[in-house]
């Protein structure tokens, strides 16, 4: 008898399969045909999904929902006999009528027996079939009703990276999301827009990042995502001066991936963005108008010293938020020339931060931390991030520097292995950095000491690396101070005390303790054996 013949599909019988396989088989007992040797019940949803040929897809459908009864099954092999099912159904059934009756049938009866972990995605597996289907209206429309917190969801906050929806349906959700949101009241477009701007940045529009790529532009985006930017920023008209802020704000930072995909779409769309947000009043122009500053690093070469200087001086006469908007241009300039960022430091050291209020310098802080590793090569980093520091100095009122923003010094610093950086500069950073809770004080101390450590590896070393040797053992003593005690004592050779002796007033040991030591075990079994 031929035992490797796999039995006859049957749709009243595939559940039964499931179920045995589920229950019953394991490395002892499984069956040898090879239908229904499964191992465990993580692969029997597996086979059920891969063994649907030629059975009705209502059948299909029951069969995988039998499934869901299993208890303890990852979240991953759900979703991937979800997904085997779905493209069963896409690649073997012709007629939309039945098609939306069996995705009706699992949406309905599967979304809600997945764990709360897996339901947004299987809603957006199912429900990016559904817009495949042509007529299939009435469905999105009970879908989006029925599972009315997964809709949300996925408008707000997306499926982020960690997702095995393919990209172009995680495209189409996007789509019908956009549409409905347009046509939605004024108060859901004013809070949907901005977060479906946000999600534009995510892998399915972005692709792999790749370090090989060309300098600046690390990611290679779909065309189609120029589309969909055009498409909110034509929302821009029908929103009140709220929702324009936040979604122009938004619709800036994501400026970055345009200039990724092509560099000459940037500079037409940032000035319609700065057009709208000049329109505003000056209450809300501070926020969209820091991001508009950090992307002018993103324009044409030729055009962003000019974009530069005519934000500076619109920032300059605003009478509220002028700190803020002020923040995003020192991350502009990275894009302008060596010469051109030291002339604007030394303006920045020498005319606009000592014009003004200390509650506007706090913001620009953050600015040059952020812009400091990433400028060009000479005096310009250190001077930046001295800069930063001086002004933390006049605005923080002699309290340490928080984590975040020692973090951002510490990424600026290892960044950049060319950039060297003055021992008084480092010591300051050491200094204010004080007040950071341990764990994470460490960690960064750890990471600043590998940047030593390889800046000093150099065979030849400048006078000005030299004088980084006493920076490197300050940083790894205070590292060592930070290493929390071992909970055990590990010893080698502890000195045996009984429970009636003080362990802090141990007897000083003479020659023959100290030959008795070398055995601690043997002799302290010995020991207590002999007074027992």
């Amino acid at each position: 008898m031929d035992f490797n013949t796999t039995p006859l599909s049957n749709p009243h019988n595939v559940a039964i399969y499931v179920s045995i396989d589920s229950h019953e088989s394991g490395p002892g007992n499984s069956p040898p045909s090879d239908f229904f040797s499964v191992e465990n019940p993580h692969t029997a949803q597996r086979q059920a999904a891969g063994s649907y040929s030629g059975i009705a897809p209502m059948e299909r459908v029951n069969a995988f929902l039998k499934t869901l009864r299993e208890k303890d099954v990852e979240r991953e092999v759900r979703i991937g006999a979800l997904r085997e099912l779905l493209d069963g159904l896409n690649r073997d059934v012709a007629d939309p009528n039945i098609l939306l009756t069996a995705l009706d049938k699992l949406a309905t009866s599967s979304i809600s027996g997945l764990p709360l972990g897996a339901q947004t995605e299987a809603f957006a597996h199912i429900f990016a079939e559904v817009l495949k289907i042509p007529g299939s209206k009435a469905l999105q429309d009970k879908m989006v009703h029925h599972f009315e917190g997964d809709y949300r969801r996925l408008s707000t906050w997306g499926l982020g990276s960690y997702h095995v929806v393919p990209a172009e349906s995680m495209i189409a959700v996007f789509d019908a999301i956009l549409s409905r949101t347009i046509a939605s009241p004024l108060e859901e477009r004013r809070e949907i827009l901005p977060l479906l701007a946000l999600q534009l940045d995510s892998s399915h529009w972005t692709g792999e990042q790749s370090w090989a790529a060309v300098h600046g532009r690390p990611y290679n985006p779909r065309p189609e995502l120029t589309t969909r930017f055009d498409r909110l920023l034509n929302e821009m008209t029908r929103l009140d001066d709220l929702g324009r802020a936040e979604l122009s704000a938004e619709l800036a930072n994501q400026l970055f991936l345009l200039h990724c995909l092509d560099r000459t779409l940037v500079l037409n769309r940032h000035q319609r963005l700065l057009n709208y947000v000049e329109a505003l009043p000056e209450k809300l122009q501070s926020t969209p108008r820091k991001a508009l500053g950090r992307a002018i690093r993103w324009l044409p070469e030729h055009t962003r010293l000019a974009t530069y200087e005519s934000m500076f001086e619109a920032a300059k006469r605003l009478s509220i938020g002028k700190g803020e908007a002020l923040a995003g241009l020192p991350e502009a300039m990275i894009g302008l020339t060596a010469a051109e960022q030291n002339r604007r430091l030394q303006q920045w050291k020498y005319e606009i931060l000592p014009m003004l209020d200390l509650s506007d310098q706090e913001p620009i802080i953050a600015g040059l931390l952020a812009a400091f590793g990433e400028l060009a090569e000479g005096n310009n980093p250190e001077f930046a991030l001295a800069l930063a520091l001086d002004t933390f100095d006049r605005t923080s009122g002699g309290q340490s520097m928080d984590k975040d923003r020692f973090d951002d010094i510490i990424r600026g610093i290892r960044g950049n292995l060319i950039h060297t950086y003055s021992p008084e500069t480092l010591g300051r950073v050491l200094d204010l950095s004080s007040g950071i809770p341990p764990s994470t004080r460490m960690r960064l101390l750890l990471d600043l000491e590998r940047w030593l450590d390889v800046k000093l590896l150099k065979k030849t070393l400048s006078k000005q690396e030299q004088l980084l040797f006493p920076i490197q053992a300050r940083a790894r003593d205070e590292r060592a101070k930070l290493a929390p005690k071992p909970r055990l004592n590990l010893d080698p050779d502890p000195l045996p005390v009984t429970w009636w002796e003080d362990p802090d007033r141990r007897k000083a040991t003479d020659h023959a303790d100290g030959e008795r030591r070398r055995r601690p075990i043997v002799d302290w079994i010995k020991t207590r054996l002999g007074r027992r």
